[in-house]
């Protein structure tokens, strides 16, 4: 029965809504709005005038940002805005390539320059030409709006001519950065793309801010490019490390090296294949060539300038920092030894593999982890896309969208790869490659983005194998952290070589075993918070395939164990469709197990090293006869290597035995006060810095040998997230000794990889002779380790 309201059933309105004053409204950009439905209009009308990129065609290599010409703001001139940002995107052909008739080959400088973190909220404006016979004029053109980042914007103010337009080749506005094939395909030609840009223009940034006002200091900018070309005068150079009244310039140039660009991964190919490049500071330009020497001459310098910045403020004892953390100076030393260039610029031949700029360029992030491989292609001189004419073939087809895969699948830009299926993919290609196994011990692989996505790969990039190695646990850590200083002892493992020398030998010259399995694991995730649960299934084999590479139906084996799952467990088990598919692999290598670790010290935090460690070297401070220390502990202290990963100075044991002279009340060594206090002789110093090195963060292992006496026991380092009970074991194929956890479950057993170790008299092959004949390859008969 429907009721009819009266007067007596409305509800008393016990306040009013608050009400603004009638008067046109306006939103936050201070645009006037008459009413609601207008601005929805606007919003329609800005949606509708977005700029949308058409697809290059088959003759088509590049877009070519046409900037107009405008003026910056000037209050001077009157001028308190600078005039809007006008361009065209042009397709061209490169040099390198043979364009069709009638498509242009427009020469351009590249923009080098950091994205930031903003929000692309700043509009330009792109010229289209409307699809007409007629000839281009203003009656058919239209214009669009493109959003950029506010640094690009600055940029780009900056960078244009007053007089006549300039060419510009610029990656967010150039790429379709939508489009993961286009992208895919153009950075396979990055290697063209820069090195036939007639400059390269590094932006920084708009200038030195005021610390005061947080404003541009123009002033302050220029009074700092000055400064740098003072350094460059070697007479003024001496006079200015010494010069208290300069000390806040020094700083600006120290803060100036930390800027942002120095950590992109781009910057390192981008400038190794310039010709030509300009650094931008604001309305300051300087010659890359002339900022990379002052770099240098900075570190030539780095103690005196260090030196004077302490004198003036004492409160700060290491106002510089490690050198090796400043991505100025990583840079400036990476592209001079990149190449052999001709007079011209050009690249005559490429010195550094794949593995060796990945496992070095530490100092360079990416906003996509995936960059840390593609990044550099160009520049290595083991990859297809160093080479111009087998670059411009291994591209993606406009018509087809498919990617040609004359180069190798495992490290063709594809950016639908998750980050594990890469790093797995980069490892399998630097074993085959190097044929040796050490690229599992460097700490390389980018850590996980956090990434807005989908249910069902929400856990896509969480399932990364132990044996790939964090760059949090390099030297410096990730990159963001690397200012802070050492966080990690050094590699053991080093860097590759060009003469392929190692710094170690422990499995003799033995090539690795391996093979490398893809797998996808599936992840139960709960349908309320997206987050995976306490169950796994796992299924073996390349994903939405059939088959995998042997043929094996594991798409059904996959099935097969979900339904029994979810046959045992019908209340716990979610929908298939809450299931993600995390793509993974698994490393098979064959090896030999030494020892389990039976004792491990606290880690080495700050270079540390407790009497509880020195007992366990067989050092006796009570012993009044001791008057050598055992070389099992001098030896790990320094992992037997001098500077450079020369052997061991013979001095050094002299100058560990004054060391211990020197330790703590409660006998511990601190390497970091003796290293500070003014009076430590000099080769102390010296020696404090390598065991600094090496002993960081690390723990330090007595094996549980066969016998109650210690010295029959191995004596080592270990990670810092070893524990007792893990495996000491050699791979094949690894220059060094590795700990290994063996995990087990119903139906399996197998390893996580923890990490390299150093095994004192363990380290040059002497495992391989303990009472066998040398292992031959494929090594029958000995163990193969499964590692997740």
């Amino acid at each position: 029965m429907k009721h009819s309201l009266v007067d007596d059933d409305v509800p008393e309105i016990r306040a009013e809504h608050v009400r603004p004053v009638k008067k046109k409204r306006k939103f936050q950009d201070g645009t006037p709005v008459s009413n609601p439905r207008e601005a929805l209009q606007r919003v329609i009308k800005k949606i509708a005038g977005r700029y949308q990129f058409q697809s290059l065609g088959a003759d088509e290599d590049i877009r070519v940002l046409i900037l107009q010409p405008g003026f910056r703001a000037d209050a001077t001139q009157g001028r308190q805005k600078a005039d809007p940002v006008i361009c065209t995107l042009v397709p061209s052909a490169l040099l390198s390539t043979q364009a069709a008739p009638g498509i242009r080959t427009l020469r351009h400088e590249a923009l080098s320059y950091y994205w930031g973190q903003d929000e692309d909220n700043v509009p330009i404006t792109i010229m289209v030409y409307k699809p007409t016979s007629a000839q281009p004029s203003m009656s058919n053109i239209t214009q669009k709006t493109f959003w950029i980042r506010p640094n690009l914007h600055a940029a780009l103010v900056e960078l244009r001519s007053t007089k006549k337009p300039v060419n510009l080749w610029v990656d967010a506005l150039c790429i379709n950065q939508k489009d993961d094939v286009e992208k895919a395909a153009q950075v396979s030609r990055m290697n063209e793309i820069y090195s036939e840009a007639s400059n390269i223009c590094i932006w920084l940034r708009v200038g030195e801010m005021d610390p005061e006002t947080s404003e541009v200091n123009p002033e302050g900018t220029k009074q700092t490019f000055e400064f740098i070309c003072d350094m460059l005068s070697l007479k003024r150079l001496d006079r200015l490390i010494v010069d208290p009244t300069v000390a806040g310039r020094w700083l600006a140039f120290v803060e100036l090296m930390r800027n942002k660009w120095f950590s992109r991964r781009w910057v390192v190919q981008e400038l190794a294949l310039a010709k030509q490049a300009t650094v931008h500071y604001g309305q300051q330009v300087l010659q890359w060539s002339d900022f990379a020497d002052a770099v240098a001459l900075f570190v030539t310098k780095h103690d005196q300038i260090n030196r004077l910045l302490k004198s003036h403020n004492p409160t700060d004892p290491d106002p510089i920092g490690d050198m090796r953390a400043l991505g100025a100076n990583t840079l400036a030393e990476a592209t001079n030894n990149l190449f052999r260039k001709s007079k011209d610029g050009g690249i005559q031949e490429r010195l550094l593999s794949l593995e060796t700029l990945v496992s070095t360029l530490l100092a360079f992030e990416a906003t996509n982890p995936l960059d840390t491989v593609y990044a550099v292609l160009s520049i290595a001189n083991d990859t297809p896309y160093s080479n111009a004419k087998t670059a411009a073939k291994t591209v993606t087809s406009p018509t087809s969208g498919q990617v040609a895969q004359l180069g190798d699948p495992r490290i063709v830009p594809n950016y639908d790869k998750s980050l594990a299926e890469l790093c797995s993919d980069f490892i399998d290609y630097c074993v085959e490659k190097s044929e040796s196994l050490d690229i599992i011990c460097r700490h390389w692989a980018p850590i996980p983005k956090d990434q807005k996505q989908p249910l069902l790969t929400l856990h896509a990039e969480l399932i990364m194998p132990t044996w790939v190695s964090s760059i949090a646990g390099s030297a410096f850590g990730a990159p963001e952290a690397a200012l802070q200083g050492r966080s990690n002892g050094d590699s053991l493992v080093g860097i590759p070589s060009r003469q392929h020398r190692k710094n170690y030998n422990a499995s003799g010259n033995l090539k690795p075993y391996i093979n490398i399995e893809r797998q996808v694991r599936s992840m139960l995730v709960s349908p309320d918070t997206g987050k995976n649960e306490t169950f796994e299934l796992l299924s073996h084999g390349t994903g939405d395939a059939e088959t995998d590479s042997q043929g094996s139906a594991m798409a059904n084996e996959g099935k097969s164990e979900l339904s029994t799952a979810a046959a045992n467990t019908p209340n716990q088990i979610p929908s298939v469709s809450k299931i993600a598919k995390c793509p993974t692999a698994v490393l098979f290598a064959k090896g030999l197990c030494l020892d389990t670790i039976g004792k491990l010290s606290p880690r080495a935090a700050q270079g540390m090293i407790l009497q509880e460690v020195l007992e366990m070297g067989g050092w006796n401070d009570d012993d009044d006869d001791l008057k050598k220390v055992p070389d099992r502990l001098w030896r790990t202290l320094v992992a037997d290597r001098g500077p450079n990963d020369t052997n061991a100075p013979s001095w050094y044991h002299r100058a560990c035995l004054e060391c211990l002279a020197q330790v703590t009340q409660n006998g511990d060594l601190s390497t970091g006060a003796l290293i500070e206090n003014t009076s430590t002789a000099s080769t102390m110093v010296t020696f404090l810095k390598r065991v600094q090195q090496v002993v960081w963060n690390r723990k330090f292992l007595l094996s549980k040998g066969t016998k109650e006496d210690d010295e029959e026991k191995l004596f080592g380092l270990a990670p810092t997230n070893a524990q007792e009970g893990d495996l000491i074991c050699i791979l094949f194929g690894c220059s060094v000794p590795v700990i290994l956890r063996e995990m087990r479950s119903e139906d399996d057993c197998y390893y996580y990889f923890i990490g390299e170790s150093y095994i004192h008299e363990m380290m040059d092959g002497e495992a391989l002779t303990l009472g066998k004949s040398p292992p031959e390859f494929p090594y029958h008969g000995y163990q193969e380790f499964k590692i997740r």
